[in-house]
């Protein structure tokens, strides 16, 4: 019957089974036996068919157990690394705060134990009551030591303000701790293995320097008479002084050196993040005349090289210089202005020259790049070449006549303050937001645009950048170089991105402030980056850490009660923002044309 059946299959849509089906609904005629045998080898097929799902079922069950397994044990494995790598950094850290041996010169103990600000970060990261250096800095308390009680109070105000911080970006510290680990352990350089030889080295270098020094004092003793033995250096002789120079031990490196590479650079990051707790206002610039808040914005503020003097510039169409040194935190009075000179235009960003402190360079609305002398306040030159509005200009940090800048009309010029005309043209097709040459070289150049990439081109080679850098959903309105290797963009998807420019990847995002339409700013320092909100505040951000260090919002001061208020106009923002230096201060303006200094 089945064969039958199979027979006329090739010819029939239907399977077997519903073939088998529709014959007997038919009235198709079995026997019982036939019936009999049917029955049979189809329970027998059904019983194969349940056997073999059951072994799939089990099997996939098993791979899947097998594959859970192994990913805990490799998560378990790279925890247990994890408290191994801890545990050996807070041991080698303890060995380094024990009592120094008496032989040991007191200038060497005292360099070899850690700050007490080093511990407190780093005892309460891992979580443990361990103050022993701290107590054995306080601990003296006699009648003649007021002044040291009372440091050890404002100590303890200290550290609770420090501890309060740190719990506050536990989990961002510990994720960079992690990282910085793993960095090292794919570099393929274990702590364990410099420690160790790295101890033995200064070990050597330290018994040779102690050998010298007592075969030089010996040699004093005998030869120049009894000044070098009871130290009279004043009654020594060229040749006296002389000696001892030429075998006086090199100068001790930090004793945390030899133990840390890694962690000596976490150690900073700990420090400098629960160092700063929030930005204080110390002057306030009020805005122009003008009755219009449109026309008081404040596009750009830089500084000269020395941080003397900043220049500010916007939509007033007007340049100022002032001295910052001349700000008064208590009054609200504008500081003099130190010179000031008239556009045509309204301008969007400004340059200070790094080699010439009297040269400044401009770009305007109207596509104009002007090169300014603040002496003689006078124009030096005008480039005209963009075709439309001109976004950015930027002096090169190794090339004194060297200048960016980027347009609205797709292109990235290359001027030299030598030439009347571009010496370079980079056609980006799309509108260039922020162009910013690199500080170490005055090849690399970073481009920002309104495609929602950063681009990285060698001056050089400009058929095709180097690296396009990804991931910005919005666009890019400001690029920044912390480094010569690391690059800060930020954009109107309100986020900062930190890229490794020599391994073309991301780092770190940035989030917490709101950037959507406008240009808010962005300055970097070092290790810290700030930037503007549309939130009317100004946020500062760690390199290491995602979320924000501090805030600080815009305010305006109450008529009845002389303190600073919240704004309650939502269409504020902070439109500029601008380290001075190296210094903790920060310069910001916002679209009422307000100028605020902060540390």
């Amino acid at each position: 019957v089945l064969k039958a059946f199979s027979e006329r299959s090739s010819a029939s849509k239907q399977s077997l089974a519903d073939q088998v089906i529709s014959a007997l609904q038919r009235g198709h005629e079995l026997s019982l036996p036939e019936v009999t045998k049917l029955l049979s080898k189809v329970t027998r097929y059904k019983d194969e068919l349940e056997a073999d799902e059951a072994e799939a079922k089990f099997e996939i069950l098993l791979v899947f157990l097998r594959l859970s397994r192994n990913n805990k044990l490799e998560a378990l494995q790279k925890e247990q690394a994890h408290m191994a790598d801890i545990s050996m950094d807070m041991a080698q850290l303890k060995e380094l705060e024990q009592p120094q041996a008496p032989q040991m010169v007191q200038e060497e103990a005292e360099l070899s134990v850690p700050s007490t600000e080093f511990w407190s970060a780093l005892d309460d990261l891992h979580g443990l009551a361990h103050h022993g250096a701290i107590s054995s800095g306080c601990s003296q308390s006699s009648e003649g030591n007021t002044g040291m009680r009372c440091g050890s109070d404002m100590s303890a105000i200290s550290l609770a303000s420090k501890k309060q911080r740190l719990f506050s970006q536990f989990n961002e510290l510990q994720a960079c701790y992690l990282n910085l680990r793993q960095r090292e352990e794919l570099e393929g350089s274990g702590f364990r293995v410099r420690r160790e030889e790295q101890a033995e080295e200064d070990l050597g270098h330290a018994s040779e320097a102690a050998q010298q020094i007592g075969n030089n004092r010996i040699g004093a003793g005998t030869g120049m008479g009894g000044a070098a033995a009871l130290g009279n250096a004043g009654a020594m002789g060229m040749g006296g002084m002389e000696g001892l120079q030429a075998v006086a031990p090199p100068a001790r490196a930090n004793p945390l050196l030899p133990y840390m590479t890694r962690l000596e650079e976490f150690s900073k990051t700990v420090m400098q993040i629960t160092r700063y707790s929030r930005l204080v206002p110390i002057a306030h610039l009020p805005p122009g005349s003008s009755n219009s808040s449109l026309s008081n914005i404040v596009s750009s503020i830089e500084f000269d090289r020395d941080g003397e003097l900043f220049v500010t510039a916007g939509v007033s169409k007007r340049i100022k210089v002032f001295n910052f040194n001349e700000l008064d935190r208590s009054q609200d009075d504008a500081p003099r202005t130190v010179v000031e000179m008239c556009t045509r235009s309204k301008l969007s960003c400004l340059s200070w020259n790094k080699f010439i402190k009297s040269e400044i360079v401009s770009s305007d609305y109207e596509g104009v790049v002007t090169l300014w002398d603040t002496c003689t306040s006078q124009t030096i030159k005008e480039y005209e070449e963009h075709e439309k509005r001109v976004w950015s200009v930027d002096f090169s940090h190794t090339e004194q006549s060297m200048l960016v800048s980027g347009s609205d009309d797709g292109r990235v010029k290359l001027w030299c303050t030598n030439q009347p005309n571009s010496v370079l043209n980079i056609n980006m097709r799309s509108n260039v937001c922020c162009v910013k040459f690199n500080p170490t070289s005055g090849y690399h150049l970073a481009v920002g645009s309104a495609d929602h990439h950063v681009h990285s081109y060698d001056l050089r080679h400009t058929r095709m950048p180097l690296y396009i850098f990804t991931g910005h959903k919005k666009a890019v309105a400001f690029v920044k170089f912390i480094s010569g290797t690391e690059l800060v963009s930020a954009s109107t998807d309100s986020t900062l991105r930190l890229w490794d420019v020599a391994n073309n990847q991301l780092v770190r995002l940035f989030q917490g402030h709101t950037n959507e339409k406008n240009f808010v700013g962005l300055s970097v320092q070092n290790e810290f980056v700030a930037c503007g909100s549309e939130s009317h505040e100004v946020f500062v951000y760690h390199k290491s850490v995602s979320k924000p260090m501090c805030t600080y919002s815009f305010g305006a001061k109450s008529e009845s009660s002389g303190e600073m208020v919240a704004y309650n106009d939502v269409s504020q923002f902070i439109s500029a923002v601008c380290w001075r230096g190296n210094s903790p201060t920060i310069l910001a303006a916002n679209s009422l044309g307000e100028d605020w200094g902060a540390c």
